[in-house]
């Protein structure tokens, strides 16, 4: 009869390797919640009602291309309606995402509220609404008050 020899890590190699998996498990979750945290807190707000006062109409963007470009006229008409039918549509999607986006950092809000206790909370909040504060500020439609439709996609963006 033959018997059956079972080899086992010794209990303290066994502990060790179960520590690291643990600590590194942690490691990884703390980055992955630290750089969510980031990344919500850092997005640029939502383009609001001032913003796209100062964002040129289809009459602008027509004359100046008509300018730059040596439009005709059937031309000129034809940008004039089709700029105004795309930023009509652009301002519907600009508004439904501001209304989503408010409700997202409403339910960051009630969720951070739950964690944190009322002074952590409220030096929380205004941080963070420093920080949309700050971020709002940030977006600009004029260079050297020159209008810069288009200058974005040039420069990689608005930062």
């Amino acid at each position: 009869m033959t018997r059956s020899v079972h080899r086992h890590q010794p209990l303290l190699q066994r502990a060790t390797g179960m520590f690291w998996a643990l600590g590194l498990a942690l490691v990884l979750s703390g980055g992955v919640l630290g750089g969510s945290t980031v990344a919500l807190l850092d997005r640029r707000p939502p383009m609001v009602a001032a913003d796209r006062a100062n964002l040129p109409n289809a009459d602008t963007i027509a004359a100046r291309l008509q300018s730059n470009l040596g439009l005709t006229s059937a031309q000129t008409e034809s940008v004039r309606r089709a700029m105004r039918e795309r930023l009509a549509a652009l301002a519907v999607i600009r508004d439904e995402v501001a209304t989503r986006v408010a409700i997202e950092h409403e339910r960051l809000a009630d969720e951070m509220q739950g964690i944190l206790d009322p002074d952590q909370f409220d030096r929380w909040r205004r941080q963070f609404e420093e920080l949309r504060r700050r971020r709002s500020a940030d977006i600009t439609h004029e260079v050297d008050g020159r209008d810069v439709v288009g200058l974005h996609q040039q420069k990689g963006g608005y930062r």
